[in-house]
């Protein structure tokens, strides 16, 4: 353990006993950790990696370096079937403007995927068992690409998505009724103090599949929707009762989402 944890922790109570059994907390370094809690001696608590985020190898002037993808939020997560789901996205949190690795110091960010951040969605088969799932920490060789795939897309442990260049995680995240929603945001290269800097985006997709449902062309596109400039605060979620039976489920079941600049989303939850 070499990297400093920014982020807050996700505890969860997996038998609803009212005392927490494990907690997960991810590092600067692009790994995700977690900390069973089941003994009565919490000298007896253990630790173990789960996830790993690769770094992105590259050179500049012939010296070989590493940039790290960064755990800023805690995953969110729910039992599907008696079986723990984690959600998890990376993002430049303390650096909102970081556009790409420019290794050739031409002044444009190299075009290439390494560096782009990612949301990830794994499964912990044993999250009160140390050192019992040969498969951990997982990575990307043992999760499955969906960014340009439906939910037709077979997976095992889980999947991820790339985000698109400059793009960000820089929220919590939230599951309901099977959507998963976080807010993201892309920089644009600017120099004028009074200007935002970026775009704000909600993104949402089928927490099962990674399939989203928006109106854009790409798979990726269908992921999100743009709020507007500024940074997204954390979505949501608005549950209403009218008293009667509502002919649409959007008007009472909400997402909320404000962005730095004022602007307001208030989108359908259902």
């Amino acid at each position: 353990m070499d990297d400093a944890f920014p982020s807050a922790p996700a505890v969860f109570d997996l038998d609803r006993d009212g005392y927490a059994d494990v907690a997960y907390i991810g590092d600067m370094g692009g790994q995700l950790w977690r900390w069973v809690m089941t003994d009565p001696d919490p000298d007896n608590w253990e630790l173990e990696k789960v996830l790993e985020a690769p770094p992105h190898d590259y050179t500049v002037g012939g010296v070989p370096k590493k940039y790290y993808k960064n755990f800023f939020f805690p995953p969110t997560g729910l039992l599907r079937n008696g079986v723990l789901w984690l959600g998890v996205g990376t993002g430049e949190r303390h650096n909102v403007k970081f556009q790409g690795i420019d290794a050739d110091n031409d002044g444009d960010p190299d075009v290439v995927d390494g560096d782009n951040n990612r949301f990830y969605v794994f499964s912990d088969l044993y999250p009160k068992q140390i050192g019992v799932d040969s498969e951990l920490p997982l990575d990307e060789t043992s999760l499955v690409n969906v960014t340009d795939a439906g939910c037709d897309t077979p997976f095992d442990r889980g999947y991820y998505v790339i985000a698109e260049h400059g793009e960000k995680f820089v929220t919590n995240s939230i599951v309901f009724l099977g959507t998963l929603f976080t807010g993201s945001f892309v920089p644009i290269d600017t120099t004028d103090p009074c200007v935002a800097g970026g775009e704000a985006y909600l993104c949402f997709f089928r927490f099962s599949c990674g399939e989203g449902d928006g109106p854009g062309t790409t798979e990726n596109e269908k992921r999100k929707k743009e709020l507007g400039t500024g940074l997204p605060t954390s979505p949501r979620i608005s549950v209403g009762d009218s008293g009667e039976e509502p002919t649409d489920p959007c008007e009472e079941m909400k997402v909320v989402v404000i962005t730095s600049e004022g602007e307001v989303s208030s989108d359908c939850a259902g």
